[in-house]
């Protein structure tokens, strides 16, 4: 009997997994939880579940099922990697670099998962550790584009700008027709003030494929910077069109609309942006001040007197405007709000 009742455990796995190759999503999870109902005790079945309901943007829900898995079996690598996937998303980048290491420490040979805690490093700002980790995708596979782009990109921010242009090179000359390798060299050229090729990378990235919605969003810090708000609006939302969750672009948008003075639209940009990630600065210092051009003085000061316990650094209105990335506007925003708060 139990054999017959696995095996139709199996059967409906199969179908969910054909369902989720399809990305028929619902399908697919039809039938994993037919199979769940008929053997809770199987880790595959709770984290292929899991993987639906990411792809739907359950992410609550993802993560429950990868925790579950973990559960079930506390060395299932891939569970531990898609866990770590999901804080990253949400940039939870403590937890992420967490569950890449455990994934590692599983099965040290799995170089994709180098590339993602590089990733979560470089979000960490520990842009040593990133670039060992990226050295050691290279020492497994030397012909590793994303790996050379990626490194760019870690070393932009460390301002070594001259062997982040060589990586991004060689990451060109490997891989030609990788559209996010053009992403990558775009994002040291914003690093480096470079907008207008910046924005010809995107270009070039959207044109072999303009379902990035990263390549969107940087191309629209390069319209900001060149002064195209109207233009930098567009590929804002083209790339919260293509990626709902994807922080950053809401919070650029946000920083658009405060530069065109429409300062509510501003604040519910980088309230869903800090609702998305409550660690990323630039969301928070954006709702300061926004709030406090709309004249809500108190929520104003609560929000920069978070960030000041995070980094006494954001007493100095320069340095808020280097860390950020801000222009002129925002950083005498910011100016004017410590000086009448915080001084």
């Amino acid at each position: 009997m139990l054999f017959f009742k696995n095996l139709l455990a199996d059967f409906h796995f199969v179908r969910g997994m054909n369902s989720l190759r399809r990305d028929n999503l619902i399908s697919a999870m039809a039938y994993f939880h037919r199979a769940i109902k008929i053997r809770r005790d199987n880790p595959i079945y709770h984290h292929n579940m899991a993987i639906a309901r990411a792809m739907l943007g359950e992410l609550d829900d993802a993560l429950m099922g990868f925790s579950y898995a973990i559960q079930l079996d506390p060395h299932f690598a891939d569970a531990y990697h898609n866990r770590g996937l999901i804080y990253l998303q949400r940039g939870d980048y403590d937890h992420a670099v967490e569950d890449m290491s455990r994934t590692l420490a599983i099965e040290p040979q799995q170089y994709n998962v180098y590339l993602s805690r590089a990733y979560a490093y470089v979000q960490r700002a520990e842009y040593d550790k990133a670039l060992a980790d990226y050295q050691v995708l290279l020492d497994l596979n030397p012909n590793e584009a994303l790996a050379y782009s990626s490194r760019g990109v870690a070393l932009a921010h460390k301002g070594d700008f001259n062997r982040a242009l060589k990586d991004a090179e060689v990451a060109i000359q490997l891989r030609p027709d990788v559209a996010e390798i053009y992403g990558n060299r775009a994002l040291i050229y914003l690093k480096m003030g470079r907008y207008a090729e910046a924005l010809a990378d995107c270009n070039q990235a959207v044109e072999l494929d303009a379902s990035l919605a990263q390549t969107f969003a940087s191309r629209g810090r390069a319209h900001l910077k060149l002064g195209d708000l109207t233009r930098a609006l567009d590929d804002y939302e083209e790339a919260i069109e293509l990626d709902s969750q994807l922080a950053e672009a809401i919070a650029g948008r946000g920083e658009v609309y405060f530069l065109m003075q429409e300062y509510e639209g501003a604040q519910e940009d980088f309230e869903d942006a800090l609702a998305l990630k409550p660690a990323l600065n630039v969301a928070r210092a954006g709702l300061a001040v926004s709030a406090y051009a709309l004249g809500q003085i108190e929520t104003a000061r609560q929000h920069w007197a978070a960030l000041l316990e995070k980094d006494a650094r954001f007493n100095d209105a320069d340095w808020v405007a280097q860390h950020l990335d801000w222009g002129q506007t925002l950083k005498d925003s910011a100016r004017l709000l410590l000086e009448t708060y915080f001084v």
